[in-house]
């Protein structure tokens, strides 16, 4: 997403919902990945007569939150037993706050008290019993209850995969640190469900109702291993019997390919089918982006019979433009099309990415079909205007604060245009960061010596590329993505592509979706602990619609 064009705190598509500058615009979320930032503890005193072995009950990672009347305010804290004193750190992941210490803390096995001053003063007070902390936190003159949950220290990475329940049931596991800590992000492509899952202990997991709502536990999960055998999962929902999956084997090979002087490797991910095999070639979107971080997605189709190709993308992608960008997800799918096991190869991208796939159509006939999910309509400084409107807006600032941090948007992306004018910018920018409303701006700060990729693409227009497109198009939105405008944004690529005369085209804005299609009431990152998943008809829309485009071809 153009907004995320700086530091990332967010390693990932939980698809991307939020994000900063220099990156383009973001990817899949879908999907969240937060980087836990060291914390320095307090130490805090505690009755003499406390134990070190009761104390070390509380030492480790506890997860959980409490619901704040609008949103399930999602937190961690990491307590450490020193002897008979209790210190640690807290943290507040979705609002990038971390390594707090905590502190006032007051202990008398089973009960224990504490206290944090960020972002706002809370007093946590409950009492442990088996592995949960319950009780009371006061949020200034209110008082909510809450619960943490203490987690183990598991290695995930062995226990990713997708795993079968059922003739038509999937669902796609994968290692995650979206929360800061070890946990399993699963995604169901049955009911477009999505829940972390938290380690009870190296087989164990749970979860509750919503994506990062942890209590009550509404599932628990047993990794059941078997010497020779596939791995098998147990999912026990609360009130029902448990069932039981399987983990499937695919073909996985390592390609490489290689645009210019760029040499990228991927994974292709066959089918159990016979070929030759329809594929999709992944595009990421902003910033960074390894072969899992749009493995979900990827698996969804294989499960359906598509050959997958997810790339690394270049590390120096902050100094390419998107042309570039475009050419290596075209080098991949020429090395597709070069294999006889492969039919034809559509592209699918997000954010960022669905620039891409435009461009990529507009420029290569062997491009079978393109999928766009929150692919701007716009420029970049168009888009960008409008993340950092709807951010003002959603924090309740008035029309001319909006004003004046619009025409900061447009001061910034002048000087990128023109080369000129840093000196005042930077004073501009230097005035600006003083103002409360400086932290909702995604970090746009450009700099005479920043890397170029601003300069290479702040002038982008979709729309000469969308009028070249003949092979299908498929574009979905969020009507509640706050990084994109999705009504806009879908009518410039109806019109467009009418203007190129293309027959096959599908536009669908979902009514509950966010940047990454998940169900939202706002948008933002707080309200994903309460999503209940993807928007219903998430997958069964690309499923279908892709099948029908294959199916046309024989």
């Amino acid at each position: 997403m153009m907004s995320k064009m700086q530091s990332k705190r967010l390693k990932s598509r939980i698809h991307d919902t939020a994000g900063q500058r220099r990156t383009g615009t973001s990817t899949h979320v879908p999907r969240v990945i937060l980087t836990t930032l060291s914390g320095v503890f307090l130490f805090c005193a505690v009755p003499a007569s406390t134990s070190a072995a009761s104390t070390d009950r509380f030492s480790g990672d506890w997860v959980g939150g409490f619901d704040d009347g609008k949103n399930w305010v999602y937190v961690q804290t990491h307590f450490k037993a020193q002897g008979e004193a209790i210190t640690g750190t807290f943290d507040r992941p979705l609002e990038f706050v971390m390594g707090t210490p905590i502190g006032g803390v007051v202990f008398q096995f089973p009960r224990i008290q504490f206290e944090v001053e960020k972002p706002e003063r809370l007093r946590f007070d409950g009492g442990t019993r088996d592995g949960v902390i319950s009780g009371e936190v006061a949020v200034g003159q209110r008082t909510r209850p809450f619960h943490l949950t203490r987690i183990a220290k598991v290695d995930v990475s062995g226990l990713g995969g997708i795993y079968r329940f059922g003739e038509d049931h999937f669902i796609a596991l994968r290692p995650g640190d979206e929360t800061g800590v070890n946990a399993l992000a699963l995604t169901d492509f049955k009911t477009a469900e999505s829940r972390v899952l938290f380690p009870l202990d190296e087989q164990t997991f749970f979860c509750g109702d919503k994506f990062l709502v942890t209590h009550p536990v509404k599932a628990t999960f047993q990794f059941l291993s078997q010497k020779g055998a596939q791995m098998q999962l147990s999912w026990k929902r609360a009130g029902s019997a448990p069932i039981i999956g399987t983990r499937q084997s695919f073909a996985h090979e390592e390609i490489t390919f290689t645009n210019g002087d760029v040499r990228l490797g991927g994974t292709l991910s066959l089918p159990h089918a016979n070929g030759p095999h329809s594929a999709i070639v992944f595009i990421h979107g902003s910033g960074p982006g390894d072969r899992n971080s749009l493995r979900f997605i990827a698996d969804f189709f294989l499960v359906n019979g598509f050959a997958t190709v997810v790339y690394g993308k270049r590390t120096n992608w902050i100094a390419s433009s998107f042309s570039d960008l475009t050419d290596d997800a075209l080098a991949a799918a020429r090395v597709l099309k070069s294999r006889a096991d492969i039919r034809q190869v559509g592209l699918w991208g997000i954010s960022q990415g669905g620039w891409l796939v435009a461009l990529a159509a507009s420029r290569s006939p062997d491009v079978a079909f393109i999928i766009n999910e929150s692919g701007p309509g716009m420029t970049p400084e168009e888009q960008m205007q409008f993340t950092v409107r709807t951010k003002l807006q959603a924090a309740g600032f008035d029309a001319t604060t909006m004003l004046t941090a619009s025409n900061l948007v447009r001061k910034n992306f002048d000087c990128v245009r023109t080369g000129s004018g840093w000196i005042e910018l930077a004073q501009a920018n230097g005035r600006a960061r003083r103002e409360p409303w400086f932290t909702h701006m995604s970090s746009l700060e450009m700099r005479r010596d920043d890397p170029p990729f601003w300069k290479l693409n702040a002038g982008f227009d979709p729309v000469p590329a969308l009028r070249q497109v003949r092979c299908p198009v498929l574009a979905l939105y969020g009507a509640r993505d706050t990084l994109v405008p999705a009504k806009p944004s879908a009518d410039i690529w109806r019109a467009a592509l009418k203007e190129a005369g293309n027959k096959d085209v599908t536009v669908k804005i979902f009514s509950t979706g966010d940047h990454g299609l998940r169900e939202t009431t706002g948008g933002t990152l707080k309200d994903l602990p309460k999503s209940r998943g993807f928007v219903p008809g998430y997958f069964e829309t690309q499923k279908e619609w892709v099948l029908r485009r294959v199916a046309a071809e024989h």
